[in-house]
């Protein structure tokens, strides 16, 4: 099942390419970078564990075609304050904290002394394992009905059933913890905030799904992360992610009650002064893509485009038989 998983994901990223090659010949990705290189809008990107010659592509790219890089503290000046920012400005996040990170993007991020936050889930930090990956790697222990597609479906339960799940697996008499976690260790992010462009934001404290949870635990996984953070580092923490980017609106409140300033999404359009802080979208760059298709997340082509081809494809599905043959594409 693995090398099966893995040999349609080669095919569907060798797909990807080429359909990324075409638009990016039909010009959408030249349309995208002018209107990211206007006054009053800034690109924003996230990151989760891409290799070192993705990343670095990525990054020549952006510094060779016009973009330099912002923190934190800049867009959420930009937003309150309407703080001017020259055109070009990138905003650069990394969800989740993987270790891999160190050895794939640090190198890059210190040669060229990039800004950007890590947005980190407290507890996962603490148990050495994020437990979306320790599911999918013993999806063997876990209930038979969630053996098939384990995250997608754990994604589907309140919070309260998947952490009791979660908690069950890792009890399990046949679980083995990794030697080396996934997530950085606390080790890891002293040593990263001791560089001055590199910030931290909470990214909750379980990974959860803020719209599955309830509102108490909505509550505690949006403090106390902020809390253990602070105590963590000796700053305010004022950044927050969108887990899965899922959010149903009873989170602003709750980020404003305990301080924060932002709130990173994954919805990808442009980030412009009419941006409601606590719903900052981000074009999200995949880990295993080819670097055309990358480049057309990076600027919010491909989704857009996806969405349209995949509303094209079931209309034309949907026709009657005598237009299908009538309708030139």
């Amino acid at each position: 099942m693995l090398e099966e998983n893995k040999l349609k994901r080669f095919f569907r990223n060798v797909l990807a390419a080429m359909l990324a090659l075409f638009l990016i010949m039909l010009g959408y990705t030249q349309r995208a970078k002018k209107q990211y290189l206007q006054n009053g809008c800034v690109l924003s990107i996230f990151f989760h564990n891409p290799p070192r010659r993705l990343f670095l592509s990525c990054i020549k790219w952006l510094k060779k075609n016009g973009f330099y890089f912002i923190s934190t503290q800049q867009l959420i000046d930009f937003l309150y304050l309407r703080t001017p920012l020259l055109p070009g400005a990138v905003w650069i996040t990394f969800d989740d904290g993987w270790k891999n990170n160190l050895t794939q993007v640090m190198p890059t991020i210190k040669q060229y002394q990039i800004p950007i936050t890590f947005f980190i889930p407290t507890g996962e930090i603490e148990n050495g394992a994020f437990w979306f990956c320790e599911a999918i790697k013993h999806k063997n222990l876990l209930p038979e009905e969630l053996q098939i597609n384990p995250f997608e479906k754990l994604l589907q339960l309140t919070n309260h059933e998947r952490q009791r799940i979660i908690n069950e697996l890792y009890r399990n008499d046949d679980y083995t913890s990794p030697e080396n976690g996934e997530p950085f260790t606390l080790a890891d992010i002293n040593e990263l905030a001791a560089l001055p462009y590199i910030g931290f934001g909470s990214h909750t404290v379980n990974h959860v799904v803020t719209t599955n949870c309830a509102r108490e635990e909505l509550d505690f996984e949006i403090q106390k992360s902020r809390l253990v953070l602070e105590q963590w580092l000796g700053v305010e923490i004022t950044a927050f992610a969108y887990p899965n980017g899922n959010y149903d609106g009873r989170e602003k409140a709750i980020l404003q009650k305990y301080g924060y300033k932002i709130a990173a999404t994954i919805e990808e359009h442009p980030v412009t002064y009419a941006t409601d802080p606590f719903l900052v979208p981000r074009n999200c760059v995949l880990d295993d893509g080819s670097f055309a298709e990358n480049l057309c997340h990076l600027l919010g082509v491909w989704t857009p485009f996806i969405i349209k081809l995949k509303r094209l494809t079931s209309w034309a599905l949907n026709l009657p038989q005598s237009q299908q043959a009538r309708t030139p594409y």
